[in-house]
């Protein structure tokens, strides 16, 4: 045994990510996710089954109106003004 488990599937993804962004929606910020749009901020080496998963509920099942994946190590030049580094 290697010591490492295997990464969910995109369906098993679906499911952790419905459960967890309905509750943040929800419960936490008590805002309809139809009227946000959403900033994602992405590690560069996340797998493209979250990704997809997680467009998957925003869109699908929240019905939220746009995404933006922005890359994690990107993110801070965004902040401070800059375009490049």
């Amino acid at each position: 045994s290697s010591g490492f488990t295997k990464p969910p599937a995109e369906y098993e993804w679906i499911d952790i990510l419905d459960r967890l962004l309905n509750k943040v929606f929800f419960h936490y910020l008590s805002v309809s996710p139809k009227d946000r749009r959403i900033v994602i901020c992405d590690q560069a080496h996340s797998t493209a089954q979250f990704r997809s998963a997680l467009a998957f509920v925003l869109f699908k099942r929240l019905s939220v109106p746009s995404i933006a994946f922005v890359a994690d190590l990107v993110l801070p030049l965004y902040l401070t003004g800059l375009s490049s580094g």
